[in-house]
Order: structure tokens, then C-alpha cells, then sequence
């Protein structure tokens, strides 16, 4: 049973159980809304700070007509109401202004929210983003940190989107005149809502169910054995499962001979938030660490076809099911070291590390090892790797090559998915060096 945590931005639940992940889902979907709108229904209101005198937050619209708002004048009105902001942190501004004659103060009730449950870290979200919205029949929603983030799409940008102040919502909400059509993502608990999402008026919710559809569709193929969750994960912004085919990783092993297994699976992924698109991952698994290539998406546009998304799955990725351990098979044949070298000597020992670190140098430069994780991260990783090797041992091609598959589960990236995605590619590189390094080995 969810509770008052589900507005959180920092929302989170994980497990293996696919019946838990059903009743989540079903959870969710039951306190989502997707409000069609216009901007011009949108209110930005900038939060002020709060009174202990009153026990009330305040606010302030951004309907003046002004090119710099002015934060001090909100602040004497106030004061001459008598109302201490105890939280307050506006600098003092002394720009000219023409104030409207439209109320401009809005408050809320502390105890109102309260009534509804414990939302210390709602409260505590809300002085870190300073700013709620308004609807059209003005009540007041809570607004997600990542809010910004899908606003962006609708041409809001520029360094004052980051800063948290009255100007930067004055900003938006001149934006918001130009009246264009939109899709409000909120979620309510009880009688407490939070915005997530501005997304285009065009955004066509797909429910979260779709992952059990196409996992149940694909489950039909006896020859890939019953799927196992691995693992499932829910937040606000993304909803992802994790299966594996273990009879699939077992026939692959004893047909191919190898000696590990590499075990297939599927990463999928949605958004009840509009925070990423439909995706489909063909994974493997060596050992602990995991990395894909072949990847399907699907935006939220119109409706999803289930059957049309199998069958781009069975062509896609479960076609190419026989592709890597086949070409592990390959590179097991390719030895590193030349027969001529003596790996008991240090001068044999020299060229064979120096081949070792051509070889993946090459590889990296192939599977763009730099943009996956940047210049530091690759050098240090690059230097790590390769002074693992024992010198005295007849490496082969596919050592190199399930070294890297492993980086994964050993290296900590801020750019995961392409930390993955690069790796997962890896065995397809070329393990050789170049013509004109080889030629220096010699």
C-alpha cells in the first residue's frame, strides 16, 4: 500500500516479484492524472517562506507587469501585515516596477497539509524548488524539482532555469501567455497534489501494464525458457524490469562450448511522468556485470501496437541471440602473445604488454570508450585494466574482450547507460593492432 512518500521526488521501490510490481503499477495509475490544458491555466507561484505567527507558507503570482521583479516590495508588504518570514532568503532588489492591482499574496495553510499525512520532506522539497502552480480554479499543487526539466521542451531555457528565485518564475510565467497546448502530469494523496510533468498537449499516457504485456507476448517463444525477474524499480520518473532467459543462457553454453555463461535478458523501461520513452534492451550478463546493445524506443505518441513491438524484439535482438557467443568462439582462437616471444624473459614480457595496451587502446577508440565516460575516467580505467595482466600467461582475444564486459559491475560512472552500451559492444571490436604498431613489436 503506497503512501504519502509517493509524492516524493526521491520515490523509490525495487524487488523481484512480478505480482508486487503488478499491484504498484496498478497503485500508481490510480493516483495519476493527465490534465489537458493551456499554459495560460498555469499560475506560477513563487514561495515567500513561512510565518510561525501565522502558521501559514506564502506566495506571490507572477501576474505584475514588470521586466525585474521586485522582491523587496513583496517582502514590506508583508512586514507591514505584520508577517515574519522565518525562512526567507531574498536579496534586496532596486528595480523600478509598476505593481497591478490584482491580489498578488496567496497563502496556504501548514496544518492543511498535515492533515493529510507526514510531509516533512514534501515541505523540505518545497523550500529547495520555491515555487507551486496554480490550475484554473486556483488550487494549489506541490511542484517536482524535474518539473522544469519537461517544461524545457516547450523552448523554456537559459541559466535562470536553475536558479531558484521570484525573477526566474516571473520569467516562465511570461512564457506561459503565449497559451499553447499542454499535458499537466500530477499525483494526488489524498487531498495533496504535485505537479511532475509539463508535457506537450499531443502526449498520449501509456500504461505501465505494457511491460507485462510484451514480456507476456515474448514468454510465448518456448524456445528462450520461462523469463526471471532479476529485478524491478519504480520511481516517479521511471518505471524499469529486468528479466533474464536462464534455459536460453544454459542451450547457448553447451552448444557453443564455452566455458562461462553469458546469460540473455531485457531491460524495459516506461514513464507514467513522460520522463523517458518506451525502450526494450537485449542485455547480457557475465558473471555480475551487465551491458546491452540493441535498443528499441517508443515515444509517448498515439497507441502502442504490443504485437508490432514483439516482433521488432524477435528481429531485432533475439535474432542476434547466437551473435556474441559466437563471436567469443572467435577471439578464444586469437592469441595475444607472438609464438616467437619468450614470456619468461623481461624483453619478451615488454612487447607482449605493449601489444596487450595497443590492443586496447583500439578497442576503446573503437567503442568511443571517451565520450561513454570522459577523458579522466577512460585513462584511469585504460591504465588499470592493462596492468592486470600477468605477463608470464598466454592471454587470448577473448580474455581482453570479457575484461571489458566486467567494467560495469567494477567501475562507478555518472553515464551508466553509455558506459553499458559501449561495453556491450566491445566484442565486436577488432583485437588486433595496427599494421605500424605491429611493425615496432618486431
Amino acid at each position: 500500500m503506497l503512501n504519502e512518500k509517493i509524492l516524493l521526488d526521491n520515490f523509490y521501490a525495487t524487488g523481484n516479484d512480478f505480482d508486487k510490481l503488478r499491484n504498484i503499477i496498478e497503485e500508481l495509475k490510480e493516483v495519476t492524472e493527465f490534465r489537458k490544458c493551456t499554459s495560460s491555466d498555469i499560475a506560477i507561484l513563487s514561495y515567500l517562506g513561512q510565518s510561525k505567527e501565522t502558521g501559514r507558507m506564502y506566495f506571490c503570482k507572477n501576474d505584475i507587469d514588470t521586466i525585474d521583479f521586485v522582491q523587496d516590495y513583496i517582502l514590506e508588504q508583508l512586514k507591514l501585515s505584520g508577517i515574519d518570514l522565518e525562512d526567507s532568503d531574498f536579496e534586496e532588489s532596486h528595480s523600478r516596477f509598476e505593481i497591478s492591482r490584482k491580489k498578488i499574496i496567496n497563502s496556504m495553510k501548514i496544518e492543511d497539509v498535515y492533515k493529510n499525512g507526514g510531509f516533512d520532506e514534501l515541505i523540505n522539497e518545497l523550500k529547495n524548488t520555491k515555487f507551486m502552480i496554480a490550475d484554473s480554479l486556483g488550487r494549489l499543487n506541490f511542484v517536482s524539482d524535474n518539473f522544469l526539466a519537461t517544461a524545457e521542451r516547450f523552448g523554456l531555457k537559459g541559466n535562470f532555469l536553475a536558479t531558484p528565485n521570484v525573477n526566474r518564475d516571473s520569467a516562465i510565467e511570461r512564457q506561459f501567455v503565449d497559451d499553447f497546448k499542454c499535458t499537466l502530469v500530477l499525483k494526488r494523496y489524498k487531498n495533496i497534489t504535485k505537479a511532475f510533468s509539463l508535457l506537450s498537449g499531443k502526449y498520449q499516457p501509456i500504461d505501465q501494464k505494457v511491460l507485462f504485456n510484451i514480456i507476456n507476448a515474448l514468454s510465448k517463444d518456448e524456445s528462450l525458457g520461462k523469463p526471471v525477474c532479476r529485478k524491478w524499480e519504480v520511481t516517479n520518473f521511471m518505471t524499469s524490469v529486468y528479466i533474464e532467459f536462464p534455459k536460453k543462457a544454459d542451450e547457448l553454453q553447451s552448444f557453443y562450448g564455452l566455458s562461462e555463461k553469458f546469460v540473455p535478458g531485457l531491460w524495459l523501461a516506461t514513464s507514467d511522468t513522460g520522463h523517458c520513452s518506451l525502450k526494450v534492451r537485449g542485455t547480457w550478463r557475465h558473471k555480475d556485470s551487465i551491458t546491452f546493445d540493441k535498443e528499441i524506443l517508443k515515444k509517448h505518441l498515439g497507441e502502442i501496437d504490443i504485437a508490432k513491438i514483439v516482433k521488432e524484439v524477435e528481429n531485432t535482438i533475439f535474432a542476434e541471440y547466437n551473435k556474441l557467443p559466437e563471436r567469443l568462439c572467435e577471439l578464444m582462437m586469437q592469441d595475444i602473445a607472438d609464438p616467437s616471444w619468450d614470456l619468461s624473459t623481461a624483453g619478451g614480457q615488454a612487447k607482449y604488454f605493449e601489444k596487450i595496451k595497443g590492443i586496447v587502446k583500439n578497442v576503446f577508440e573503437e567503442i568511443d570508450m571517451l565520450k561513454a565516460i570522459g577523458l579522466r575516467n577512460r585513462n584511469s580505467l585504460f591504465k588499470q585494466f592493462t596492468e592486470e595482466f600477468d605477463l608470464t600467461v598466454n592471454y587470448t582475444a577473448y580474455d581482453l574482450a570479457t575484461g571489458i564486459l566486467n567494467f560495469p559491475e567494477r567501475v562507478e560512472v555518472a553515464a551508466k547507460d553509455n558506459f553499458m552500451k559501449a561495453c556491450g559492444v566491445s566484442p565486436y571490436a577488432n583485437y588486433e593492432v595496427k599494421k605500424e604498431e605491429e611493425l615496432l613489436l618486431l
